[in-house]
């Protein structure tokens, strides 16, 4: 999954990437180690807004993260201007109970 990393002109450092519905819900097993896949336990279903449908572009920075639907297929060959355009324009997430650290 591309990552990039990006500062805005508040010198805010954002972290940069794309989510698509199948990543949430990708394969359990491990081929590798002999196991085939789906062995392990029950694959999960998630529900997916339609808005999410086709995947979003997650901007997070210290204490606050944002998606955008739809975005641009070559998000990664954008300027750090461009991606911070799009930040602006993203929708604030609301913090889940469950939240991992910010590296």
């Amino acid at each position: 999954m591309p990552l990039r990393i990006i500062q805005d002109q508040q010198g805010r450092t954002w972290q940069v990437w794309g989510v698509q519905p199948t990543d949430i819900n990708g394969p359990i097993g491990d081929p590798a180690a002999g196991q085939p896949v789906e062995a392990q336990r029950p694959r999960r279903v998630t529900a997916v807004d339609p808005q999410w449908a086709d995947g979003w572009l997650t901007f997070e920075t210290q204490g606050e993260k944002r998606r955008l639907a739809p975005y641009p297929s070559n998000w990664t060959g954008l300027s750090d201007q461009e991606l911070t355009a799009l930040c602006a324009k993203a929708l604030l997430v609301q913090p889940s109970r469950a939240r991992s650290a910010w590296i």
